[in-house]
C-alpha cells in the first residue's frame, strides 16, 4: 500500500541502521508454533532483512529475554515452561538470523520500572538471564548488550542497571555495551554535561554504549524537540564509547 511504500522511502533515505520493534522479540517464537507459523513469520522476516541488506541498512537484535515479564507471558506460572520458552526462543533466533543482524540485546530491562513483574524473582528462575547469556554466547560472535531505560535520569533504575552490569562483567559474561533507551520526556531534559557523567560512568562497566529508543516528549513543542535532539546528538557522538544512535519510530 501507499503508506507502505512511503515508510520504505523514508526508511531508505534517511536511516543507515534499523532495529525491529516485536519481530525479533520472543512474542511470535513459542516453542512449538506449526511449521506454516513459522514458514509465515521467516518468509516476512526474510524479506524485510534482504530489502534492508540490498540498501547496506544495518540491523540490531531486539531482544533475546526480558527480565520484566512481557505481555505475552502475562499470567504464566509454570517455571519450567517459562523457561524453556526463553531457551528454546533464543536458540531458534540465533539460528535463524544469524549474521543477518550486527549486534543483540540479550537482556532488556532487567530493571525496569516501579511495580514490573520481574521474572528474576521467581523461585527457580533467579539466573535464567545468566542461561541465556551463556546460551548466546554459545551460539553467537556477535556483540551482546544489556538495554534499559532511564538511565541518563538519576535515580533506582539507572544505579541497578549500572550494577547489574557491573556483576556480569564481574561474574565473566561477555558484556559488550549497554543499549540506553534513552525515552526523554520535557520533565528532565539531561544536559550535555549530565549525558557526558553518565556515559563515562558505564563506561566504566562495559566498552560500548548505543542510544537504542530514542524520542523525546514535549507539550506540542516541535523545535524543543528538535533542539534537544541535536545538542543530544552531538554529545553522544562526542564520547568514543557510543557505536550508534536509533529512533524508537519516527
Amino acid at each position: 500500500g501507499e503508506d507502505g511504500r512511503r515508510y520504505r522511502e523514508i526508511v531508505d533515505r534517511h536511516f543507515s541502521q534499523i532495529v525491529f520493534e516485536n519481530d525479533l522479540k520472543d512474542f511470535d517464537w513459542k516453542p512449538g508454533a506449526s511449521p506454516e507459523h513459522r514458514a509465515r513469520r521467516n518468509e516476512r522476516l526474510d524479506r524485510a532483512l534482504a530489502w534492508l541488506a540490498e540498501r547496506h541498512i544495518t540491523v540490531r537484535g531486539h531482544y533475546l529475554m526480558q527480565v520484566a515479564r512481557p505481555p505475552n507471558l502475562s499470567g504464566m506460572t509454570n517455571v519450567a515452561v517459562l523457561r524453556e520458552h526463553f531457551l528454546a526462543s533464543t536458540r531458534e533466533r540465533l539460528e535463524t538470523v544469524g549474521s543477518r543482524v550486527v549486534e543483540w540485546d540479550v537482556i532488556n530491562h532487567p530493571v525496569a520500572w516501579g511495580g514490573a513483574d520481574m521474572l528474576g524473582k521467581v523461585p527457580g528462575l533467579e539466573r535464567l538471564d545468566r542461561e541465556v547469556f551463556t546460551l548466546a554466547r554459545s551460539l553467537t560472535k556477535l556483540p551482546l548488550l544489556v538495554n534499559e531505560d532511564q538511565l541518563f535520569r538519576p535515580g533506582r533504575q539507572s544505579d541497578e542497571t549500572f550494577d547489574y552490569v557491573q556483576a556480569l562483567v564481574r561474574d565473566g559474561f561477555p558484556v559488550a555495551g549497554v543499549g540506553n533507551q534513552a525515552h526523554i520526556h520535557e520533565s528532565f531534559l539531561p544536559s550535555p554535561e549530565h549525558v557526558l557523567r553518565v556515559t563515562d560512568r558505564f563506561a566504566q562497566a562495559a566498552p560500548q554504549q548505543v542510544i537504542t529508543e530514542f524520542d523525546v516528549v514535549t507539550t506540542a513543542d516541535e523545535e524543543l524537540a528538535t533542539d534537544y535532539t541535536r545538542d543530544l546528538l552531538i554529545a553522544c557522538f562526542s564520547h568514543p564509547a557510543y557505536s550508534g544512535f536509533l529512533w524508537w519510530g519516527f
